[in-house]
């Protein structure tokens, strides 16, 4: 009996030590990422996992009644750890907070403010609306919340998705984002400023195939939602159209190659075929933003490439 309770004893003691070594490799590796305008911070991981994107041109959506938003100095960071995926986007905008009242309107996510003692900002929590019976059945073991939130002249989404349940990685990130002006740091805690960073561009993740090699890709291959193994995206961004310009009144489909590296990031997209009018450069920022969860070898997550298009024959 004795012998039993001391075997219990010192497993426990093992799971403890286990837990605490984890917890302070963890510590290690993680970083306060500042805003330029030192109203927003976040703790990530620092590691070779992590990629930051800069486009100053940014993006335009006016597919809503109460567009069009133009998201200029796009700031993008991936991060990742323990499959655990994360990003944080910064726009600068004009009226966030009404950008932010027409996302809750949309169906696919199911959204609940959160109060903050920040003046002048605005919060919402989203995850899945799990109250469809096909969206619980495929996302039931996945753990996937997003932050959006609104300033004066800036707009941030915080991501965050795994397989599982939410854990410590997912729990520390989401936890850490700090609002308003800087708070004093703890005296071990480093902080940089997200563009001290070194940036990626659009140029050295876009680019376009030639026709041969057009002519020559393969057919996508086809993917069943939600298998073991495979590719699962979670949520898409809207590409966006511009009625009121004539010029993006283009019928027709563009086609991509993009790349959905084991990062959980999109690594490259390359134009396939396109559009007139702007069309390509907005798909290009809704794949790029893009939330999925890895393909998997062997349990691992592992890089694949896939060709798929943006269908504009209906556009009026």
């Amino acid at each position: 009996m004795k012998k039993n309770i001391h075997h219990i004893i010192l497993s426990l003691i093992l799971l403890l030590i286990a837990q605490i070594s984890a917890f302070s490799q963890n510590t290690a590796k993680w970083v306060r990422i500042q805003s330029d305008n030192n109203e927003f911070s976040i703790e990530v991981p620092n590691n070779e996992a992590s990629a930051y994107f800069y486009d100053k041109e940014g993006f335009y959506l006016n597919d809503s009644p109460m567009g069009p938003y133009n998201f200029k100095d796009v700031q993008m960071l991936h991060a990742a750890l323990d499959k655990t995926y994360m990003s944080v986007e910064i726009f600068r905008m004009q009226n966030p907070k009404g950008y932010l009242d027409e996302l809750t309107l949309r169906k696919n996510l199911a959204y609940s403010k959160i109060k903050t003692d920040r003046k002048d900002f605005n919060v919402q929590k989203a995850e899945f609306d799990r109250s469809y019976e096909r969206v619980r059945k495929l996302t039931e073991n996945i753990n996937f919340e997003i932050r959006y939130i609104s300033s004066k002249t800036h707009f941030y989404i915080v991501t965050v998705w795994n397989k599982g349940k939410s854990n410590p990685v997912s729990e520390r990130f989401l936890s850490s984002i700090r609002l308003g002006a800087p708070q004093s740091a703890a005296p071990d805690e480093k902080i940089l400023k997200i563009s001290a960073l070194k940036p990626i561009t659009i140029d050295q993740i876009g680019g376009q195939l030639s026709k041969a090699e057009a002519d020559s890709l393969p057919d996508s291959p086809k993917l069943e939602i939600g298998a073991a193994g495979e590719l699962f995206i979670l949520h898409v961004p809207p590409a966006g159209t511009n009625f009121a310009n004539p010029n993006m009144r283009a019928k027709g489909v563009i086609r991509l190659k993009a790349t959905y590296s084991k990062e959980g990031r999109v690594s490259k997209i390359l134009l396939v075929s396109g559009l007139s009018g702007g069309l390509n450069r907005l798909a290009f920022f809704a794949v790029l933003r893009t939330i999925f969860l890895p393909a998997e070898e062997n349990g691992e997550p592992k890089t694949i490439e896939i060709v798929f298009t943006y269908d504009y024959t209906h556009t009026i």
